[in-house]
């Protein structure tokens, strides 16, 4: 084996002696039918994938934090922010966002504010 073209490539020594060992040990393994043989996992481990509504959900608590904004100011009306009505849903189940109605009849108005528990999401995220 040539070594010096593998050390102009970056390789250390260390790595060829390693590499040389691990390929002289599975050809040795291959013909000894007594040495121990160990399965590859049958089953790859499942990414965990988020639901497209609860990062919905987590953007339109971070639209709703404003550093530094003062809790009696912080009620924005939900017709600027512009969210689907399943994103605000799935916010206020996860107990990030608190809704109030202001206003009678045809001209009541929804506002959001952020819970404390979604200040703390946002700002843990926004950092």
């Amino acid at each position: 084996m040539r070594f010096d073209l593998y050390l102009h490539r970056g390789f250390s020594i260390g790595d060829l002696i390693y590499a040389t060992h691990v390929a002289r040990h599975r050809l040795s393994s291959l013909d000894d039918p007594s040495a121990p043989v160990i399965p590859k996992a049958t089953k790859k481990p499942t990414a965990k994938i988020a639901d497209p509504l609860d990062i919905a959900a987590r953007y339109f608590v971070y639209k709703l934090y404003v550093p530094g904004r003062a809790l009696t100011e912080s009620w924005q009306p939900l017709s600027t922010v512009g969210e689907a009505a399943a994103t605000v849903h799935r916010a206020v189940e996860g107990g990030w966002v608190t809704l109030r109605d202001v206003g009678q009849g045809k001209n009541k108005e929804r506002y959001a504010a952020l819970t404390d528990e979604g200040r703390v999401l946002a700002r843990k995220t926004l950092r």
